[in-house]
């Protein structure tokens, strides 16, 4: 039995996807792994029923208060790694890492497993998330996550290249797992009638060429001005289309003001996205050029991938800029001239955008489940 553990995060498509949905088809694969759960006192019976309702076996603990402290939690923690007898705890961040490095500093485990994520520290001062006196000691949980665990799974070989420069790792103890598309889009049945059908409803027709942007708008995840070129391409041709699968925000309030027959917006449920996604030709992901985006690896990719859309990606994304050019399935732009000359993609190219979804960014994939397997066989 081993453990995965998480702290001080929270349910939603994401850690369906990257977690639940990741660790069932590790069961399936004939390994037994425990999830093991702490979120943060707020919502917490919320975040625990809906997690239950996904793994019914997971264990979730309430956090203690203060994330400064998180040492605290060890109190928690412990009797359950004394019940289960673990041989390996990965933990998805780094406090959930040096929670499993303290335990095994008194023999409780005999491995740890860092599931890297991204750049923690640069996040952390990128986008001001805690208070600036606090970056030394984040800086010093992320620098043991990678450099005193066993093994080190990152999202992208970015990651490993920011951890040598950073952190001087110079460890061969790693596996690249990207981040995957989860179940619901396993499930997309792309078919002409489907694409038709999610068209009409979304009131779009077949000659439009439609660019969709899925996800928060917050700054991180939405470029700053990309408003404005996409205001340029929706003039050039009352076809051009723009759908955000989004909660509102003002920027799609002023483009659906501007062009108030091009602009279409919904919120939907995870597992209802994927048979919007289809109507789409293009996903948006253009970002700003910070490290957090530079090491990322956006599930966002995999998603519009599976749905048959190519991509506009700014360059410097993760592995998957280059991805985009060497597979040939979207367009590099930076901006703010010279927005891609789009065309509505026909149905070949939509088969031929999801085929490189499933070989690579799906987890039952031959390529993902070498790195997991490799991964497993290392740390054991």
């Amino acid at each position: 039995m081993n453990i995965y553990l998480t702290y001080n995060d929270a349910p939603s498509g994401i850690f369906k996807s990257q977690v639940i949905d990741r660790l069932q088809r590790i069961r399936q694969n004939g390994y037994a792994i425990q999830l093991v759960v702490f979120f943060a006192p707020v919502d917490f019976h919320q975040k625990k029923r809906e997690v239950l309702n996904w793994d019914s076996s997971a264990i979730v603990l309430k956090q203690l208060p203060g994330l400064r402290y998180w040492w605290i939690n060890l109190i928690k923690l412990t009797p359950v790694v004394l019940r289960l007898k673990p041989k390996i705890i990965i933990g998805r961040s780094v406090y959930a890492t040096n929670l499993g490095l303290l335990l095994k500093k008194v023999n409780l485990v005999d491995k740890i497993v860092y599931d890297g994520r991204g750049a923690v520290t640069a996040e952390c001062d990128e986008f001001k998330m805690v208070p600036f006196r606090w970056l030394l000691g984040i800086k010093s949980l992320e620098s043991k996550s990678i450099n005193q665990s066993d093994f080190q799974l990152a999202v992208s070989s970015a990651l490993i290249k920011h951890w040598k420069s950073e952190f001087a790792y110079n460890k061969g103890t790693y596996a690249v797992l990207p981040c995957v598309y989860g179940e619901s889009f396993e499930k997309v049945e792309l078919t002409t009638d489907n694409i038709s059908h999610a068209r009409q409803t979304l009131g779009f027709s077949q000659e439009d060429t439609v660019i969709t942007y899925s996800g928060s708008l917050a700054g991180w995840q939405f470029k700053t001005g990309l408003e404005i070129q996409l205001a340029e391409w929706l003039k050039m041709s009352s076809h051009h289309k723009l759908f955000f699968l989004s909660k509102n925000h003002q920027i799609i309030e002023d483009l659906k003001v501007l062009f108030p027959y091009q602009c279409e917006q919904r919120f939907v449920t995870p597992e209802e996205v994927p048979k919007y996604l289809i109507a789409a030709d293009y996903g948006l992901l253009v970002r700003e050029k910070l490290i957090t985006n530079q090491v990322a690896s956006p599930v966002k990719f995999a998603e519009y991938l599976s749905c048959g859309l190519q991509v506009i990606i700014s360059s410097e994304v993760g592995d998957f800029s280059e991805f985009v050019q060497s597979r040939n399935c979207g367009f590099v732009w930076d901006g703010p001239l010279n927005f891609p000359f789009l065309e509505k993609l026909n149905f070949a190219d939509k088969v031929k955008t999801r085929e490189l979804a499933i070989r690579f960014f799906s987890d039952n994939s031959t390529s993902m489940m070498t790195q997991v397997q490799k991964s497993v066989n290392q740390v054991d």
